[in-house]
Formats: structure tokens, sequence, C-alpha cells
């Protein structure tokens, strides 16, 4: 099956809200306290966005349209991009990628704005479990990086997708472990793994809800013409 988003717009990385966020900043010659009290968040939420943490979507929504108010923001580019759902990832059990006979294409589709941020190739993957409600739920589909955009260890911190060593995929919050080497996942509501060894990892660049999916159909595969 083929999906769309239908409530969001261009994705904007972290690197790009913080030039964003400074721009406003600038050109009103706000404190940050004023430009909180513009998006309606706290002090705190834009010191750290600043910094480079990533705001939620809703939140990315209104740094969008106030930057867009004031003329810092153009439209966002009207092309979209088809992104590959490359099978699950467990968000409270195991997902074996060994077991899911993904096709190249993948399992699904969806359909995006396109995206500002992603350097490498994005893919998707549905979540499964609900050990990561509510920052995660089941049935949403996440988008990662196909290939690991930087080093294990500069993800302490982050939600990301991950492999195992024994090949198990899991959506977990990476942190250090207590061995070189290793680390631990971490769950909101489930415990956490100790002293996993990881062979690949890609932080989550974007989460999208499934209330904000709607089908469009199943792919169609025509056969080829006859000779």
């Amino acid at each position: 099956m083929d999906w769309t988003v239908a409530y969001t717009d261009a994705y904007i990385g972290p690197m790009d809200i913080g030039r964003l966020l400074q721009e406003l900043l600038e050109a009103k010659s706000w404190s940050q306290e004023e430009l909180a009290a513009r998006l309606h968040t706290t002090q705190a939420n834009v010191s750290r966005w600043l910094k480079g943490r990533e705001p939620r979507a809703s939140q990315i929504e209104a740094i969008r349209d106030l930057a867009s108010e004031l003329g810092l923001l153009a439209e966002a580019p009207s092309r979209r991009q088809i992104i590959p759902i490359m099978g699950y990832v467990g968000a409270g059990g195991d997902v074996d990628p060994d077991f899911e006979q993904v096709p190249p294409d993948g399992l699904d589709q969806v359909e995006i704005p396109y995206i500002v941020g992603i350097v490498g190739d994005p893919i998707g993957f549905e979540v499964r479990g609900e050990s990561n409600q509510p920052k995660y739920s089941a049935g949403e589909v996440v988008i990662v990086e196909r290939e690991q955009p930087t080093s294990i260890d500069s993800m302490i911190g982050d939600f990301a997708v991950v492999v195992t060593e024994t090949g198990k995929r899991y959506l977990k919050k990476i942190m250090a472990g207590r061995k070189a080497g290793t680390f631990d996942l971490v769950s909101i509501n489930a415990p956490t793994m100790e002293g996993v060894r990881l062979k690949w990892a890609s932080p989550v660049r974007i989460q999208i809800s499934n209330i904000g999916l709607r089908r469009l159909g199943a792919i169609q595969r025509r056969a080829p013409p006859k000779k």
C-alpha cells in the first residue's frame, strides 16, 4: 500500500531550525523569552532548539508559520518524495530483519513533501509495540537515513532505529553502556536493554503519526509487454 502525509509541510532539520530561530531573533530584535511567547512555548525550549535539539512537528510548523509571516521563509518546494517503508521496527518486541523478506522497493511507501535536512537516502519503518508510548505509537512511521550518518557515540541521547550485533532491530533511545563499545537501549515504559553491541544505527529524522497518513492505494505492478 502507498501512503501520503496529509498534514505536514517540508521538513526542516535541526541545523536549519537553529538558523531560522536566530534569524527571527535578529529580524525583530526579540529576546528568547519574546520569541518563545510568539511560539507559545518556553524560553528553555527556544534555547535547546538554538543549540541543535529538534522540536516536535507541531512546533516546527509554528516556527515555519512565524518565519513565513515575517518574510524570512520562502514557500516550500512543491515537489514530493516517495520513501520506501523497509520493514518494521520493534518498540516493545524483537523484529528480526532476516525473516521480513522485504522486496527491494519496500513493503509500502510513504509520500511526503521534499525533505530538507536529510543528507542520506531516507527510508521508513513502521513501529510495532508500545514500549515508547506516548512518544511513538504502534502503526506510526519513523524515517531515518539508510546509511548510518555518523558514529553511534555521537547519537547518545537520541531516539534511533538500531540493529544489534545479533541482528535484531529496535526503536530505542541510545545511551552509553558501562563497557567500551556497548550501549544501553532505553524505552519509555519498558526495562532498559543494557550492554548491547550495535552494528548500525540511524537517528529518527521524521515521525509520521498514523493519524497523519491516508492510503493512496496499492502499487500497481504491470506485467512486461508481450513480444
